[in-house]
């Protein structure tokens, strides 16, 4: 059975802060769906978080006051 290393660079908690302005533009701003905006990151940002990542991605985005 060989292990199997991930080639995507998947977003830390200290990766957030520094995407805060895209993400609320895409977000709020443009009124992105969530997939949209994962999306969007992971494509032009090289920002990549998932679902499976969501304990991460909704704090988050209540952190920067986008849900209530």
């Amino acid at each position: 059975m060989s292990s199997h290393t991930s080639a995507i660079p998947w977003a830390q908690a200290a990766d957030w802060d520094q995407h805060r302005d895209v993400i609320t533009a895409l977000y709020i701003n443009q009124g992105k769906t969530l997939a949209q905006v994962i999306g969007i990151m992971g494509m032009v940002h090289g920002f990549h978080a998932t679902y499976v990542h969501g304990h991460l991605l909704v704090p988050k985005l209540h952190s920067f006051h986008m849900l209530t």
